[in-house]
């Protein structure tokens, strides 16, 4: 299914679909959105990766702020002890 997706995308555009990009926190109810067409959805955009300089720290688009808060405190608590 990814190998197609360049594919898929250049039909989307054009035939002009309409497409809603789903991150953290919007409703994932079948149904339930307001926007027709093709729904792309970030779930799998999930990761928190902290640079080594330790000045930045890139965060998934499926994730929260609650989320996001969540994990980095958790990675910051074992930072600390293994420091």
């Amino acid at each position: 299914m990814f190998l197609r997706l360049p594919l898929q995308l250049r039909h989307i555009a054009e035939d002009r679909v309409p497409f809603p990009v789903k991150g953290g926190g919007h409703a994932t109810n079948p149904g339930f959105s307001s926007t027709p067409g093709v729904h792309i959805s970030m779930t799998r955009f999930n990761d928190i990766v902290i640079r080594k300089d330790n000045h930045t720290v890139e965060i998934g688009a499926e994730l929260t702020w609650t989320m996001y808060i969540l994990i980095l405190s958790l990675k910051a608590s074992m930072l600390s002890e293994v420091a």
